[in-house]
């Protein structure tokens, strides 16, 4: 099970990233949680903390909305940074991107 710790720590932790990866792309960024125990502890934490949390419905579901990428790698690389992050934090996530 996660914690509010794991997900703040793991932002803060990809906050730095660039173009990890030489993703390009115009789209939406997101990161998408695998486990059903670790979606109500995301949600939690981005009502807390002004994100956007994707509900499980939609394009991209049970995802945390990580930016609009304008084909600069910056917000692609830095979901795949905070996937990875959670990652060794124990949530199991990946992230996944919806161009335009």
């Amino acid at each position: 099970m996660s914690s509010a710790q794991n997900f703040t720590e793991a932002w803060n932790a990809a906050a730095g990233a660039s173009a990890l990866g030489g993703f390009r792309s115009c789209g939406r960024a997101y990161v998408v949680i695998v486990n059903k125990a670790d979606r109500a502890q995301a949600r939690a934490w981005c009502k807390a903390n002004r994100k956007i949390w994707t509900g499980a419905q939609g394009h991209v579901p049970n995802a945390i909305y990580c930016g609009y990428d304008n084909a600069s790698g910056v917000e692609l690389g830095r979901a795949e940074a905070f996937a990875l992050e959670l990652k060794a934090r124990g949530v199991v996530a990946y992230m996944d991107a919806m161009g335009d």
